[in-house]
């Protein structure tokens, strides 16, 4: 009989466990590690890349040449950041992820770049 109350003793404390584990947010971390945040597009890099991102929209419906200047340089400084910032490997990523990250964010610089040209050059001829 004590053999029994022994093994719900264990299979109790064991649920306990794992439900103070789940709620501890462990799990979620475990869950969410660096490479998915990474591949989400979730990481400070990638939030400041999504900045100069907003600030080339704005350019492209603006007609204020001053102002177009203006969100050209932050653009342009935002993206430049994200490279310094994103571009770094990472140990607990991937060889591929961190070939991926080499690229992609000059290739991210570029295409911004780009669209300044395109908006001065093209889009809002003044």
């Amino acid at each position: 009989m004590q053999l029994c109350f022994d093994r719900y003793e264990q299979f109790i404390l064991k649920l306990l466990n794992s439900i103070y584990y789940y709620l501890k947010g462990s799990f979620l971390e475990n869950l969410m590690n660096e490479e998915l945040k990474e591949w989400l597009g979730i990481k400070p890099a990638d939030l400041i890349l999504y900045a100069a991102g907003a600030a080339v929209i704005g350019m492209y419906f603006n007609r204020n040449v001053a102002l177009d200047i203006v969100l050209s340089i932050i653009a342009a400084s935002l993206c430049v950041l994200s490279c310094v910032m994103g571009m770094r490997p990472k140990l607990g990523l991937s060889a591929f992820s961190n070939f991926v990250k080499r690229v992609t964010y000059p290739g991210c610089l570029a295409a911004v770049l780009t669209c300044i040209y395109l908006n001065f050059a093209r889009w809002n001829i003044h």
